[in-house]
C-alpha cells in the first residue's frame, strides 16, 4: 500500500472555510463565557445558528416579505413559523428558535424589534446586524 505524500496528507486536513456562505474561521471567533446561576457556560455560534442566519438573510431579500423602515434602517417581518418551515432540518421548536435568534442578536449578527399589537398578535422585525458582514465569505 502506498503512503500518501506529505503534501497530500496536509490537504486531507485543510479546513473548509466557506460554510453556507459564511467564513468558518470568523464564525468560530464568535464565542464568549457567560455566567448563568453561578456557573460558567461557553456560548458560541454553531451550524444551526448559521442555518438560521442564512434563512433570515435570504428572507430579508425576498420581495414578498413585508418591509418596514425604522429609525436605524429597514427591517423585514419574518415569522418564526416561516423560518422553521424553510429549515426543517434543524428540527427545533419555536421557543428554541427564539433563544437561537436572541443568541444571534447578542453577537450583533441580527437586530430584532418585537411589536405586540393587542388582539392581533406579536410581530418580529429582523435585519442583519453589524457583524453579519464580518462572517460572510
Amino acid at each position: 500500500m502506498l503512503q500518501p505524500s506529505v503534501e497530500r496528507r496536509a490537504l486531507l486536513f485543510v479546513m473548509k472555510y466557506n460554510i453556507m456562505g459564511f467564513d468558518q474561521r470568523e464564525a468560530m471567533k464568535l464565542r464568549r463565557i457567560d455566567v448563568v446561576d453561578g456557573k460558567k457556560q461557553e456560548v458560541a455560534i454553531d451550524l444551526i445558528d448559521l442555518g438560521i442566519l442564512s434563512i433570515i438573510a435570504d428572507m430579508s431579500n425576498r420581495a414578498s416579505i413585508k418591509k418596514v423602515m425604522l429609525e436605524d434602517g429597514q427591517y423585514s417581518w419574518i415569522s418564526y413559523n416561516s423560518i422553521l418551515e424553510d429549515l426543517p432540518i434543524i428540527n427545533i421548536e419555536k421557543k428554541q428558535l427564539s433563544r437561537r435568534i436572541a443568541k444571534l442578536q447578542s453577537f450583533d449578527l441580527v437586530k430584532c424589534v418585537v411589536e405586540r399589537q393587542k388582539g392581533i398578535g406579536t410581530f418580529t422585525y429582523i435585519r442583519v446586524g453589524k457583524k453579519y458582514e464580518d462572517i460572510t465569505y
